[in-house]
């Protein structure tokens, strides 16, 4: 496509797009949403690349951090919850405590540490 990335409109959610995070040098971004999914764009060829699900679908996510190479995402929920996602096999596979019944508005993950800040 002639168009520059950032000319296209992509469905990335049903609901609102909470939070994300762009990776330039894989021009790829990962995105919340209050749908309770977790998603990956591709923006190079303007499609989804993987969607990962909440096991509650009444999750609520406000906040992401991600990481495309490491092939992880965390999420905050409206619960005081964070969600770690793996985007390979597109499945939540892990579920920390954070809050106690306060919407996770920040989350950031250093991967390297293995350590989530909420």
């Amino acid at each position: 496509s002639e168009e520059p990335p950032c000319v296209r409109s992509v469905l990335a959610h049903f609901q609102v797009c909470s939070d994300y995070v762009l990776d330039w040098e894989h021009m790829k971004t990962i995105s919340s949403g209050t749908d309770g999914s977790v998603t990956v764009l591709d923006l190079k060829q303007g499609k989804t690349t993987a969607k990962v699900h909440c096991d509650n679908s009444e999750d609520v996510l406000f906040s992401v951090d991600g990481d495309v190479v490491v092939g992880k995402a965390a999420a905050g929920t409206e619960h005081g919850q964070v969600r770690v996602a793996d985007l390979a096999s597109c499945r939540m596979i892990s579920t920390l405590k954070g809050h106690e019944d306060k919407p996770v508005t920040h989350v950031r993950v250093d991967w390297e540490a293995n350590q989530v800040v909420s």
